[in-house]
């Protein structure tokens, strides 16, 4: 405890003092959200304790359905106490009266969490901080966390059934398998898992909480990057991203349906790019001649990938499927920062793909 405290204190001291001027100036966001008694920083530290250490619950009282109180168990110091959403036996909280680990977890499991949320700060007066840009979050979303954490869809593992039939002796086969999907929630990751032939009964449905890890925390506070107390490790890694690339175009929500429908997580504080390069990563080999051919779409009409007339769920992309090896190899081996600003029109996959569309609609180009 005293070298996490010591450590963190080196990090974030410089943040921390930063802070002291701008809490008067928050503007009223989140107002249904009532932010933690503590400073930013201890409840940083708590919070972050909250999500990475071994936590569970023992017992539960319901009430109406609702969790009310829960003896939290810690497997790695053996300590156990009962927590409400207002108080908690540890020492922490008796001896400080303000939200501890035990009580962060407990909002978390209940999925109270956003009433510890602190509101979107003011943006800063300018993009630089000497050398630095600083992204600021809250242009590329302002509302409340999605989850634990700001992001269109959520990893969940999922231990089903998969049935099959055995090779050797030609019988049914059920076999227990686990997978991770991304889904929106417990019944959108059934829907992921028997897509993918998970199958019911379900003996584990849990949401996996990525959390940052302390060395993404402590860069943001050492750089002065601004960012919300529940991110994931994703929305980390997308705000160091656009800091490095000094990117602040925001993306498009198209983009997003995109990669919510082909079931590829991301966050909402990412760049077009970037979206637009793990949607291409994450996707089959088998659909990446219907994606090339709506990238080569959209560049034709100047659109941004998302947002062009015509879904990229289009009938007239998924039947483009080029038969000369040279194309196909090139869309295979096609790996694009942003693939519209990559894609060369003198490829002949790419010529391909516009010959495939005017030949099919020859309205939709110019």
């Amino acid at each position: 405890m005293g070298f996490f405290s010591g450590l963190a204190s080196s990090f974030m001291e410089g943040w921390r003092n930063g802070q002291q001027g701008t809490q008067s100036n928050v503007p009223p966001q989140y107002d249904d959200l009532t932010p933690p008694i503590s400073s930013g920083y201890d409840f940083e530290n708590r919070l972050l304790r909250a999500r990475t250490e071994p936590l569970r619950f023992l017992r539960q009282c319901l009430m109406d359905g609702r969790c009310v109180s829960a003896d939290v168990h810690n497997d790695q110091s053996g300590g156990t106490y009962r927590v409400t959403a207002q108080s908690c036996e540890c020492e922490d909280f008796v001896k400080r009266g303000q939200p501890c680990k035990h009580m962060i977890f407990f909002s978390i499991k209940t999925g109270d969490f956003r009433r510890y949320e602190k509101r979107i700060p003011p943006p800063p007066p300018q993009k630089y901080n000497g050398d630095n840009f600083i992204p600021f979050y809250g242009r590329y979303y302002s509302g409340p966390p999605t989850g634990i954490g700001y992001k269109n869809l959520y990893p969940y593992r999922v231990v089903g059934r998969s049935y099959g039939t055995s090779e050797k002796t030609g019988r049914p086969t059920n076999r227990k398998k686990e997978i991770a999907v991304n889904a929106v929630s417990t019944e959108d990751a059934q829907v992921a898992a028997k897509s993918a032939g998970v199958m019911p009964p379900y003996s584990e449905i849990t949401l996996l909480d990525v959390s940052p890890s302390y060395s993404q925390l402590s860069y943001l506070h050492a750089v002065g990057i601004p960012f919300p107390f529940f991110v994931a490790a994703d929305d980390v890694s997308a705000l160091l991203t656009r800091h490095q690339e000094e990117r602040d175009d925001i993306c498009p929500s198209g983009l997003f349906s995109m990669a919510t429908a082909r079931r590829v997580g991301v966050s909402y504080f990412a760049a077009p790019q970037s979206v637009a390069a793990q949607i291409w990563y994450c996707s089959a080999p088998a659909d990446l001649a219907a994606l090339f051919c709506y990238a080569a779409y959209c560049r034709e009409l100047g659109c941004e990938i998302g947002c062009a007339p015509l879904s990229y769920s289009d009938g007239l992309f998924q039947s483009f499927s080029p038969t000369q090896k040279q194309q196909l190899d090139y869309i295979k081996h096609f790996t694009p920062t942003f693939p519209i600003r990559s894609m060369s029109r003198q490829s002949n996959a790419y010529s391909a793909a516009i010959f495939h569309i005017r030949r099919q609609r020859p309205w939709l180009l110019p």
